[in-house]
């Protein structure tokens, strides 16, 4: 192309070319739009405002002479193209952690200008979820499970009377002992079997840990004041709280004295099994629990982006669902920190559990906040 476009625009011109002819060559051998035109404008003296390359040139298919329909006609698409790739930026959103209660925030987020890492949040928030249950467990069980196959041994030997056999038959139980019988434990050594919140209170130098009475009802477990009560029929025990009951019918024949619960022991634990394990266990422990709490974090960040994305699609507000994946993580993360900080309150765990229930509707109002944010700034120049 000659260095003077007006000499090239000249004798493209006296070749017969048209304007839309000349521009496409011009555009294609690296002229700027803008330039094309303004030129254009002097050459055939008409009025030509300055705009950038729109694809429609091609599909005019105006001759020369008509030099200000071809232009109007570019002018026009070009302000319909600004208006659609360039948005109104919204005011800013807040800084810091004060930016999670902003719902501008949330909006940038599905426009693409503010971002965060959905990964990352999921390990954070599953560190905080951690903490107290790691604690709870290395205060109260870990002293408990640890060696506990050789403590259970020696508490069978210090505690459970030599004379006592018990035999299940056919779902029926009998002794070789006077009845009521009790088989008691020093409240110091039942406490080392027992996480601090489940320790007896009280002056108490035994407790009654199993009563046998074959002519009792399971009605009378509590008469017993007892931790377990065996009947003709049935074993009678607290579990977390709440009495539970085995038919023992559910149970193959057997006749249980000291030795046998020391064989059985000995045999389950065959070369520290239980020992190992256990300590596998305890030292895993919060490895697992973090492990569990991340995927279970990234597995309601997505359950909550699908559904947040299918309302988005029916509603036709465009967002990619990798947004709507870093907004699910972004609305999260200050509910489940409250939830979990407070949760370690005793005074207001009772409240923050029942609160928890509503945390699905909390989290979808704020999400809603954020979407409706985007659709007024954004979606609707688009």
């Amino acid at each position: 192309m000659p260095n003077n476009i007006q000499n090239y625009i000249d004798k493209a011109a006296k070749q017969g070319l048209t304007q839309e002819q000349i521009t496409q060559n011009m555009l294609q051998a690296g002229w700027a739009l803008s330039q094309i035109l303004t030129e254009l404008n002097l050459y055939f003296n008409k009025p030509q405002p300055i705009l950038d390359q729109q694809p429609a040139v091609s599909q005019l298919n105006i001759k020369q002479g008509n030099s200000s329909q071809f232009i109007n006609s570019l002018e026009s698409n070009k302000t319909l193209e600004q208006e659609k790739i360039m948005p109104e930026e919204p005011a800013k959103s807040l800084s810091g952690v004060l930016k999670y209660f902003d719902p501008t925030f949330y909006a940038n987020l599905l426009y693409g200008s503010q971002k965060v890492k959905p990964f990352l949040i999921a390990i954070l928030l599953a560190l905080i979820i951690t903490i107290k249950p790691s604690i709870v467990f290395f205060s109260n069980w870990f002293p408990i499970l640890k060696d506990a196959p050789s403590k259970v041994i020696a508490v069978v030997n210090e505690n459970y009377p030599e004379e006592l056999e018990i035999t299940v038959k056919d779902g029926y139980a009998s002794t070789n002992v006077t009845e009521p019988y009790y088989i008691t434990i020093p409240k110091d050594t039942l406490d080392t079997f027992l996480p601090q919140k489940e320790k007896i209170n009280g002056p108490k130098a035994t407790v009654r840990l199993v009563t046998i009475n074959t002519d009792a009802q399971a009605s009378d477990f509590e008469r017993y004041q007892t931790y377990a009560l065996l009947t003709q029929k049935d074993f009678i025990y607290y579990d977390d709280g709440q009495i539970k009951t085995i038919s023992l019918k559910e149970i193959k024949d057997v006749t249980i004295s000291k030795q046998w619960i020391i064989d059985k022991i000995n045999e389950i634990n065959k070369n520290n099994r239980i020992g190992r394990i256990l300590s596998i266990l305890l030292y895993t422990f919060p490895l697992i629990l973090f492990i569990g709490s991340y995927l279970t974090l990234l597995s309601s960040f997505f359950m909550l982006s699908f559904l947040l994305r299918l309302l988005t699609a029916i509603n036709q507000i465009p967002v990619t669902f990798g947004k709507m994946f870093a907004l699910t993580a972004a609305v999260e993360t200050i509910p489940v920190i409250l939830l979990t900080v407070f949760g370690w309150l005793p005074f207001v765990s009772t409240v923050i559990a029942s609160l928890s229930s509503l945390s699905t509707v909390l989290l979808l109002a704020i999400a809603y906040t954020g979407i409706t944010t985007y659709k007024n700034t954004y979606a609707n120049n688009n």
